[in-house]
């Protein structure tokens, strides 16, 4: 639907790419918000990290601790989702901690 309304708005044709207006007009798509969203709450909810877990300094101490599961069931949760799209974005945004800082600087980072 909303792939629909870009190109009814922009009047582009059925077959032309809507990604390069998305990107243009700075819109963020369905699927991204939802990321947008997850990962904003994972960052704001208290998780262990890395470092917490191990004394090793090492270049993923900042990432947060997945937990181990055995049941394909969880890895297909909202939460553990959301902690793997924290865990592979790039570290500088990660040490944001300004709450619309990091939300705004997220949001440009997921339109590129």
């Amino acid at each position: 639907m909303q792939k629909k309304t870009i190109r009814t708005i922009f009047r582009l044709g059925l077959m032309e790419h809507c990604k390069p207006i998305f990107k243009q007009h700075k819109i963020l798509t369905v699927v991204l918000q939802d990321i947008l969203e997850i990962i904003g709450l994972i960052k704001y909810t208290p998780q262990k990290q890395r470092n917490e877990v191990h004394t090793h300094n090492t270049q993923q101490g900042i990432n947060i601790d997945i937990p181990q599961h055995r049941l394909q069931k969880f890895s297909n949760t909202p939460s553990y989702s959301g902690l793997k799209f924290y865990n592979l974005l790039p570290n500088q945004l990660k040490l944001i901690e300004d709450k619309h800082k990091f939300t705004n600087s997220l949001k440009e980072y997921l339109i590129k």
